[in-house]
C-alpha cells in the first residue's frame, strides 16, 4: 500500500496533463465503448495546460532524485556521485552505496569506518542479517575469528561497564550508549574500525535508538578522529533498522551530531566524513532519495554558516 501510495503521489500530474490534452484533441461521444473522434475545434488552453502539468511533474520528478539543482544552493555541490558540502575545514560528504564498496579497500593511512553496535559492543552485531556491521565485516575478513578476538582484548580497555538487564532474566554488562571502541587496521586487512555503541536493549522496552545515543557516538568518535590524525571517516547511516528509527531520522540525527562536534573538534586533520546511505545496486533505490539527502544537507551546511 505504501508502494502504492508513492506511485500516485508521483504520476498524478502526468494522468492530469495526458487527459487534458486528450479532451482537448478528441470528442469523447461514448467513453465506455472506446467511441471518440478527433475534435474540429481543438481546445489551445487545454493543450497549454495539459503539457504544463506534465511538466511541471517532470520537474519535480527531476528534483527527487537529486538531477535538478536546488533554488537558492550555496552550500552543497555533487562531485563524483557525491553531494559534499564544508562544515570549517571538514566536508561532510553524501554517498550511495554499500559501505564494504564505498570505503578503502587495504589499510589506509588517516581511513576509519564506522560500524553501530548496541551499547553491550559484542560480536552479536556481526551476526544480524543485511546489516551494515554484519555485511561489512562479512565481506572485509576473511578470518572472522582473529576479528572477534581482536575485538575481545578492545573491548577490555573500556573498563567494567554495568551489569544490565537486556531480556526479562537475562543480564549483560553495557559499556553505555555513544561508547566506541577503535580497532586500529584490524588484522592489517583493512582501515581502522570504530565500533559505535547506537543503540541501547532493555528487559520490557527492547532494542532502541536515539537522537542522543547518536550524538554521543559521533562526539567520540569525531574527538577520536584527532587523537589518532585521520583524515577521512566512512559510516553508514546509524540507529535506523534494528535501532528503530527511520532513515530520515537517522539522517537527520546523523547530520546534525557531525556539523555540532566538527564545530567543537579544534581544526585538526580531519578532511572528510562520507555518510553512506544504503543502495543495494545501481537498479535498487537508495533508503533516502537523493534529493532529500541534499536538501538536508543543504539545510544544515546553511545553518552551520549561520551559527559562525
Amino acid at each position: 500500500m505504501e508502494e502504492l501510495a508513492k506511485i500516485s503521489r508521483t504520476s498524478w500530474p502526468y494522468v492530469v496533463g495526458l487527459a487534458l490534452l486528450f479532451v482537448s484533441i478528441f470528442n469523447v461521444t461514448d467513453l465506455t465503448k472506446l467511441q471518440v473522434s478527433p475534435r474540429s475545434d481543438i481546445v489551445w488552453l487545454g493543450i497549454v495546460l495539459g503539457i504544463g502539468v506534465i511538466l511541471a511533474g517532470l520537474a519535480t520528478t527531476l528534483w527527487r532524485v537529486g538531477a535538478l539543482p536546488m533554488v537558492g544552493r550555496r552550500h552543497t555541490s555533487r562531485k563524483n556521485d557525491c553531494w559534499q558540502a564544508k562544515f570549517g575545514r571538514t566536508e561532510i560528504r553524501i554517498a550511495f552505496g554499500r559501505l564494504q564498496d564505498k570505503a578503502p579497500h587495504h589499510p589506509a593511512k588517516g581511513a576509519a569506518v564506522v560500524l553501530p553496535a548496541s551499547e553491550f559492543l559484542d560480536d552479536h552485531c556481526l551476526e544480524v542479517p543485511r546489516t551494515a556491521c554484519a555485511d561489512y565485516v562479512k565481506a572485509r575478513f576473511s578470518d572472522l575469528p582473529g576479528f572477534r578476538g581482536q575485538l575481545a582484548s578492545a573491548r577490555t580497555d573500556l573498563g567494567a561497564g554495568s551489569r544490565v538487564e537486556k531480556e526479562p532474566g537475562v543480564f549483560e554488562i553495557s559499556y553505555g550508549a555513544g561508547q566506541c571502541i577503535f580497532l586500529r587496521e584490524p588484522l592489517g586487512t583493512t582501515p581502522s574500525i570504530y565500533l559505535a555503541a547506537v543503540s541501547t536493549k532493555r528487559a520490557g522496552t527492547g532494542l532502541r535508538s536515539t537522537f542522543g545515543h547518536i550524538d554521543c557516538a559521533v562526539e567520540n568518535i569525531i574527538r577520536r578522529a584527532s587523537d589518532e590524525r585521520l583524515s577521512s571517516i566512512y559510516m553508514p547511516l546509524m540507529g535506523a533498522g534494528e535501532g528503530g528509527l527511520s532513515a530520515h531520522a537517522s539522517f537527520m540525527a546523523l547530520l546534525l551530531s557531525l556539523a555540532i562536534a566538527i564545530r567543537r573538534q579544534a581544526p585538526g586533520s580531519l578532511e572528510a566524513v562520507t555518510v553512506v546511505i544504503y543502495r543495494a545496486d545501481a537498479q535498487s533505490l537508495p533508503a533516502l532519495s537523493p534529493g532529500t539527502a541534499r536538501d538536508a544537507l543543504e539545510m544544515v551546511a546553511r545553518m552551520n554558516a549561520e551559527w559562525n
